[in-house]
């Protein structure tokens, strides 16, 4: 699923394209105006990008707005595991201004030349190696 900039559907290679998600999984209930996304994991469950559940059902109330709640999982095959969220419509919105402000953050950075660092628990594996949080620093 595509959005552009206003998040109207779109085409996933449009060139007004502004953000994009792949589901493994969709199922949509028009009866019940539910649907269930989920994305299949085979790594490890430590660190689960809550995001990408965050991400995928805002993008199908995009492109199913007569949907009222996205049940969302994403499923840890090898670890048989499962994190799970629901979002309802009325967090459409302020889900999406949480991304246009990370979105701002980053374009204001690339304006700039300004990145300033935050630590994570991938930093570990970040090329930059001159970063105070990257423990190859």
């Amino acid at each position: 699923m595509a959005v552009t900039v206003d998040l109207k559907p779109c085409d996933w290679f449009d060139k007004s394209t502004w953000a994009r998600g792949i589901a493994d999984l969709l199922i949509i209930d028009d009866e019940n105006m539910t649907a269930w996304v989920a994305d299949w994991k085979t790594g490890n469950n430590k660190y689960p990008d809550r995001d990408q559940l965050r991400l995928m059902s805002l993008l199908v109330f995009a492109h199913h707005p007569h949907i009222r709640k996205v049940n969302s999982a994403l499923i840890f095959v090898v670890k048989d595991d499962m994190v799970k969220a629901k979002m309802e419509v009325e967090e459409f919105t302020p889900g999406w201004q949480q991304y246009r402000e990370r979105v701002a953050k980053i374009e204001a950075s690339l304006a700039n030349g300004v990145w300033h660092p935050k630590q994570t628990p991938l930093c570990g594996w970040c090329p930059c190696t001159g970063c105070e949080h990257n423990p190859k620093h």
